[in-house]
């Protein structure tokens, strides 16, 4: 499954490597998918501010089309029930999947909406943003409930036993949550709190910005503009 600057989804036979459907309706380049575990329905959003939910046993039809974001939608988290999207309008929607409206506005970020995860238990979402900061809102009342800060934009957040986020400037930082990796007893942001452990890349003067990653393990795989590595705990 692919979005592209075509404004298409597409979707991909591993077997043949062939093209088996095309979803279109986007008016701007996609920007993610992400398909439902159940393999029945595919959500996706775009630079055209929308998020759209497709119905793959139906040949790919649209389902919803929620449009009340003001500006793009890089990012989303959807686990079959529960849809929110972050965006550079600065906002994190909670959406009603079934009557494609957002039942609730998540406010806090000065800036661009960059990257979301729920936790390991779905209780809390992270989010990472242009504004420099992680944030942590619990799901339950749609309050931030904690605050860790970059001195770049966040591009990248992962929320495990502890909380990983990555930044154009060039640092993946590590982040103690509370045991279990819950956050749920905190009841008002933390600001000044420090990271458990920043990795800083040692091949060079100018690092380019942390982009992605991937932990499995004491292994985890960073991946950068200019290259990517493997650190080992």
């Amino acid at each position: 499954m692919s979005g592209s600057y075509d404004n298409s989804v597409r979707i991909w036979d591993l077997r043949t490597h062939e093209c088996v459907s095309v979803l279109e309706g986007h008016s701007g380049p996609v920007c993610m998918v992400q398909m439902e575990k159940s393999g029945k329905t595919v959500v996706s959003s775009s630079r055209d501010t929308s998020l759209k939910i497709w119905d793959l046993r139906k040949k790919g039809k649209c389902l919803q089309s929620m449009q009340e974001h003001t500006d793009w939608v890089p990012c989303f988290q959807f686990d079959g029930k529960r849809l929110i999207s972050g965006s550079y309008d600065g906002t994190l929607r909670v959406w009603d999947t079934k009557t494609g409206k957002s039942t609730h506005v998540m406010q806090g970020h000065s800036g661009a909406v960059n990257a979301l995860q729920f936790d390991v238990d779905g209780t809390t979402l992270v989010s990472g943003s242009s504004d420099k900061t992680v944030r942590i809102w619990d799901l339950k009342s749609g309050k931030c409930q904690r605050i860790f800060q970059h001195s770049d934009a966040v591009l990248y957040v992962s929320a495990q036993d502890y909380l990983f986020s990555g930044s154009v400037d060039g640092f993946l930082n590590v982040w103690m949550l509370e045991e279990g990796g819950s956050t749920a007893a905190l009841s008002s942001p933390i600001n000044d709190e420090a990271p458990l452990v920043t990795i800083s890349p040692e091949f060079s003067a100018n690092p380019s910005p942390v982009q992605a990653m991937q932990v499995r393990g004491a292994k985890m795989v960073v991946g950068q503009r200019k290259v990517s590595c493997t650190y080992t705990a």
